[in-house]
Parts: C-alpha cells; sequence; structure tokens
C-alpha cells in the first residue's frame, strides 16, 4: 500500500470514529430530562379510559380519555418509562389497556402549556384495585393526591 493510501486510509477511520462519537454523543444531549418537563412537586388525579398507547423508543405513552362533568372528552398525554423498563417489569401493551373500562391515573402535570394536557405517568389503577406503577423509574408514592385532579404540593 502506498504512502498516500495509508494516510487517506487513516484520515477515513478517525473521519468515522469521529462522526460514531458525534452521533453517540448528539443523541445523549437530545433526551430530556423529566425534571425540566414536569413538575414532580404536583401530583393529579385523572379518571378516563385509554384511547391510545404509542409503545415505541425512546418513552412509552398512553393516550387518556377524561370526560368532564358536562361530558366533554379530553385526551391527555401521558409519557411514560421505556418500552424495556416495562418488558422486564412483565408488564405489556395489553397490560396498560385492561378490558377498557376507566381506569384512575396518577401523574406528574406537564410544565408548559396546560391546554396541551401533557403529563408524567405515574401510576394506573383499575376498578378492581389492580395497579400498574412505575417506582423505578419515577414515581413518588408519597406524593398527595388531592380529588377532582388539581394540582397540590408536596
Amino acid at each position: 500500500m502506498s504512502r498516500i493510501a495509508r494516510i487517506l486510509q487513516r484520515r477515513a477511520l478517525a473521519a468515522g470514529a469521529f462522526a460514531a462519537l458525534l452521533g453517540a454523543t448528539g443523541s445523549a444531549f437530545a433526551h430530556h430530562a423529566t425534571d425540566s418537563e414536569v413538575d414532580k412537586t404536583h401530583a393529579m388525579k385523572l379518571v378516563g379510559v385509554i384511547s391510545k398507547i404509542d409503545w415505541f423508543n425512546p418513552h412509552i405513552y398512553l393516550y387518556l380519555d377524561v370526560k368532564d362533568d358536562s361530558g366533554q372528552v379530553t385526551t391527555w398525554q401521558l409519557e411514560s418509562a421505556p418500552p424495556a423498563f416495562w418488558r422486564q417489569a412483565k408488564v405489556t401493551k395489553q397490560s396498560f389497556i385492561g378490558d377498557g373500562s376507566p381506569v384512575t391515573v396518577i401523574v406528574n402535570p406537564g410544565r408548559r402549556d396546560p391546554s396541551q394536557h401533557l403529563a408524567l405517568f405515574q401510576r394506573l389503577t383499575r376498578a378492581d384495585g389492580t395497579y400498574i406503577q412505575a417506582d423505578a423509574f419515577v414515581a413518588k408514592p408519597d406524593t398527595p393526591v388531592p380529588a377532582g385532579g388539581a394540582p397540590a404540593s408536596k
């Protein structure tokens, strides 16, 4: 191999290594911290029906249809742990959906525009008392939960 070919080969390897490093750090920086997105000092109780689940990385999203006193339905988007977290805990997509009956969900509300109805999932409880809880991810079981869904301080 000629000297020029070896130099070009080393440059190509260095450029590839740099691109791989840049790609790895870019995705690490792109991932958000939940503290900046949600208010973990407040909890809300929502009652509704799971209408949809996006079971994809990097997080799953539950869509909860909540009906107010006037019958108006608002869909809340609830972010949760990655699918791998739930698989390890033996929780499946169907575990969240259940039989389609209303569920009670404890969430930490989003910090941004409240009209977007975004929150971080903490616990889902069915009418029979069975529940799914995100303890190992971010749950704070001692957070007070008010009746009616109004946020409460710790």
